[in-house]
């Protein structure tokens, strides 16, 4: 359940439902290194998350969204604004700020637009590192593959399932351990050089520079 009048906001069950504080009251970070994590409905930020919705007031020591009166008055601040960051129907994280001066309507319009734009850009930066997590990953499944057909076959860059290419790939695994001359023709674009690299990467001279003729 969202937690809505939970002031003990160090402890969060599930982060799914909790904003991630890099600021916090001037609280310091936990002995970990770790900033405190807020329930979505918990004290202003959080009610900021969980309603979707601004919440802008020039009276913090009056309202009692705003906890911490100790530390509002030990920084002599007067004013909250905070908006959602919201993309797609989707709650991205919080922009708030103090002041020691009152928000006028247009400074809290234009924390609106500013917000509006922070959003897309944080949506675009986890779109961009999902993309880069899926490239990495294909990247990583392409290398493992390559090596399993190696381990497998030895055929390395050779990959084929007709009976054809079974036909010329046995002859190479015959004929590669042997020290008899090979001859390989066919029409340009057939893959000659590959079965030669075939041939030369089974054969006992592996290690040595392939001939070139």
């Amino acid at each position: 359940d969202i937690c809505h009048k939970c002031f003990k906001v160090d402890l969060c069950p599930s982060r799914l439902q909790c904003l991630h504080l890099k600021a916090s009251s001037g609280i310091s970070p936990n002995l970990d290194g770790e900033y405190r994590r807020v329930p979505f409905g918990a004290m202003k930020i959080g009610l900021i998350a969980h309603l979707g919705q601004p919440i802008y007031t020039n009276d913090v020591m009056n309202d009692d969204r705003v906890p911490h009166k100790q530390w509002l008055l030990d920084n002599a601040l007067r004013s909250f604004a905070g908006y959602p960051l919201i993309f797609n129907g989707e709650v991205l994280g919080v922009l708030a700020m103090f002041s020691r001066h009152v928000i006028r309507e247009e400074e809290f319009e234009r924390l609106a637009v500013f917000s509006h734009q922070a959003a897309v850009a944080v949506k675009n930066a986890q779109l961009f590192e999902e993309v880069q997590r899926l490239k990495n990953q294909l990247q990583a499944e392409n290398v493992y593959l390559h090596q399993e057909i190696e381990s497998e076959h030895g055929w390395g860059e050779i990959i084929g399932e007709s009976p054809a290419l079974k036909s010329v790939l046995k002859l190479v695994s015959q004929v590669a351990p042997t020290n008899a001359c090979v001859l390989i023709q066919g029409e340009t674009g057939t893959g000659k050089e590959l079965v030669a690299r075939a041939i030369h990467r089974l054969s006992t001279r592996k290690d040595e520079p392939i001939a070139q003729g």
